[in-house]
């Protein structure tokens, strides 16, 4: 009986500490705009298309992503592992940047879509951002 009772306490404990590891892994992230107070952001060198990108990306998109994809008040960081492409496929991340997205993850509400933005220039943000994320240790 007794040794019924530790087994069983012991499968009720291993199964809380998993609920708990498996609430803070889903849980979502904090609702600031930027990244871990003090962490700064790492550009590399880029190439052409990203350094397009890079352009394109200072016009539609730093306003809300701040500087360097770092996030701000008004929307996330993206070199964030939520955005890498493990995460965020490719051809995800372009459908998001050209029709908007639903907010999942932060309180910053729905991302607009960003009128007038061509795939091809799509294409070229997220030469930058995934230049930018893999730099900083985002994949």
């Amino acid at each position: 009986e007794a040794r019924h009772m530790r087994k069983w306490s012991g499968l009720l404990c291993l199964l809380a500490a998993s609920g708990a590891a498996g609430w803070m892994a889903l849980a979502p992230p904090p609702t600031g705009g930027g990244l871990d107070a003090g962490m700064t952001i790492r550009v590399p060198e880029l190439d052409a298309i990203a350094r397009a990108g890079e352009r394109i990306y200072a016009e539609q998109c730093r306003a809300c992503h701040g500087d360097n994809a770092s996030g701000s008040d008004r929307g996330p960081p993206l070199v964030h592992i939520i955005y890498g492409r493990a995460q965020l496929p490719d051809a995800d991340f372009v459908l998001a940047s050209r029709r908007g997205a639903k907010s999942r993850y932060w309180s910053f509400g729905d991302m607009p879509a960003t009128v007038g933005l061509t795939e091809g220039e799509a294409l070229r943000i997220l030469a930058y951002v995934r230049s930018v994320q893999a730099a900083n240790g985002v994949n």
